[in-house]
């Protein structure tokens, strides 16, 4: 049996919305922190697939947090993709202070964006046992829509920004502090798991390897072929992110 319960992180003085899933055990339980991308509508988090993925967690015997970025649906707050990374952190502690989680058995499982801004963090939270980035940039400012994109994204309320201007100017200095580059040497010797699909249409597919070059053992990259940037669909993709996270917290 899989129980949920809705629940509030405070995240650099905003409330995200998320939900966690857990197995029907008496016993602490690993548990896994799922991170979303930029959203490409105005929906929360528990409207999209992650809650299946979630699912997916505790029937191998592990609870799943799913959690909406600030500045997106389900959740206070702007956007930038520094906050987003706070985020994550104050995600994991969430997840770590919760009685029925074993705070030291942690994963994280991050997606394109929400990926992008896990890397820094793994490098500097030795709570996370694993790390399974999906999709992930590997140089988010070598995308030349990045921009485009969060404008649009504003401008259809997907991403909740007051001064477009403002956060653009911030993004510059953002995509350069958190770029996954300069992290993922650092994670080492905790497990990294990079996936990727070969026909990604946001996120050439040379980002994975790129990261898997600068990132240090044990690690380990998987290509699947016919797969685009939403993996999180491709059932063999996340059913091995699942085995291995579960194998490695």
């Amino acid at each position: 049996m899989i129980e949920n319960e809705k629940i509030s992180i405070i995240s650099n003085g905003v409330r995200l919305g998320g939900t966690l899933f857990y197995p029907d055990t008496p016993k602490p339980v690993p548990g896994v922190c799922i991170c979303h991308g930029i959203p490409r509508e105005n929906k929360p988090v528990e409207e999209k697939g992650y809650p299946f993925l979630a699912k997916k967690f505790c029937e191998k015997n592990c609870a799943a947090l799913i959690f909406n970025f600030q500045g997106t649906s389900g959740s206070e707050g702007e956007f930038s993709f520094s906050n987003w990374s706070r985020n994550v952190l104050d995600a994991i502690s969430h997840l770590a202070s919760n009685p029925r989680v074993n705070p030291e058995r942690l994963g994280l499982v991050s997606f394109s964006a929400g990926a992008f801004v896990s890397w820094a963090v793994v490098a500097n939270d030795q709570r996370i046992k694993a790390f399974a980035s999906c999709s992930s940039p590997s140089d988010l400012a070598k995308i030349p829509f990045i921009g485009e994109g969060i404008k649009y994204a504003e401008k259809y309320e997907i991403l909740k920004i007051t001064d477009i201007k403002k956060a653009l100017k911030e993004l510059k200095n953002d995509l350069r502090e958190l770029n996954p580059l300069k992290w993922a040497e650092k994670i080492s010797p905790r497990p990294v798991l990079i996936v990727h699909g070969d026909q990604d249409e946001v996120v050439p597919v040379q980002s994975a390897h790129d990261l898997y070059q600068k990132a240090k053992e044990p690690k380990k990259i998987l290509i699947f072929k016919n797969v685009n940037h939403q993996i999180r669909k491709n059932q063999e993709a996340m059913d091995t992110v699942v085995d291995w996270t579960v194998k490695n917290i």
